[in-house]
């Protein structure tokens, strides 16, 4: 989980909110964010006082295994892809960037793979875990805010379920800083989910397109796929998408 800080995203985090069992479980490896404040943007809590939900709320879901958006593994597209080579590191020591990683399903996957991963939470005590596993294979857990992270720029961005999980009041900040994250001709790599989903409908997940996406990052994105993904994570209620865009730096085309 990684925070974020819009005021819609309340009755997520309360457990007699959440429709159903299924309908947490269309919501894997979310962005790990934090529940704003009704009163506007916040940078987090504790979450007492029946005030903002900070880390140790998300933290205590975990605890207690109250995590419907877990797939408990990779999500199968990223495996299929990752087998057949398509989205291989395009060379030793290419680095990957996993926010909202949760239990790092997807970011050991990758690693596994060859990429030097970077899992990205809120939650630090998931890097007890996933720490050591991606220490392992070459990578590492940090506990952090996606909006605010800073680093080395990436050959690649891994979003399941992180961009429908943030507020859309988010999500332009969240295509700058990613646009600032990734190399010339680094790729950002999204399962596009909950795909079809009305805007009446509330989330998170909030429904969204390739096109919102691609809106955010700006023009120097360039579309390399966009389609149905082949193998679809079970359970889940909504169309998934899979979108690859590659970003250009500025001299290839005009500002975002």
């Amino acid at each position: 989980m990684v925070k974020a800080r819009s005021a819609d995203t309340r009755a997520w985090i309360q457990t007699e909110s959440w429709p159903s069992l299924a309908w947490g479980a269309d919501f894997a490896d979310p962005r790990g964010m934090v529940t704003p404040s009704e009163d506007g943007p916040t940078r987090g809590g504790d979450g007492a006082g029946g005030g903002v939900p900070g880390p140790a709320d998300w933290a205590e879901r975990y605890r207690l295994g109250e995590t419907p958006w877990d797939l408990g593994g990779a999500h199968p597209e990223l495996s299929l892809r990752l087998s057949g080579g398509s989205l291989a590191p395009p060379r030793t020591g290419a680095r990957v960037l996993v926010p909202g990683a949760g239990r790092g399903h997807d970011a050991v996957a990758l690693a596994r793979r060859g990429w030097t991963v970077v899992a990205l939470d809120v939650v630090g005590s998931l890097g007890e875990d996933l720490g050591t596993a991606l220490a392992r294979l070459g990578g590492r857990f940090v506990e952090g805010d996606a909006l605010d992270f800073e680093d080395e720029p990436f050959d690649l961005i891994w979003d399941h379920t992180f961009f429908c999980a943030i507020s859309p009041a988010d999500r332009e900040p969240w295509g700058r800083r990613a646009g600032e994250l990734l190399l010339p001709g680094g790729l950002y790599a999204a399962l596009v989910f909950p795909f079809g989903k009305p805007a009446s409908e509330e989330g998170p997940p909030h429904g969204m397109s390739s096109d919102d996406l691609l809106r955010v990052l700006g023009a120097r994105t360039e579309v390399i796929e966009d389609v149905e993904v082949q193998r679809r994570a079970p359970a889940r209620r909504w169309a998934e998408r899979f979108l690859l865009a590659r970003r250009h730096g500025l001299d290839l085309a005009s500002p975002a």
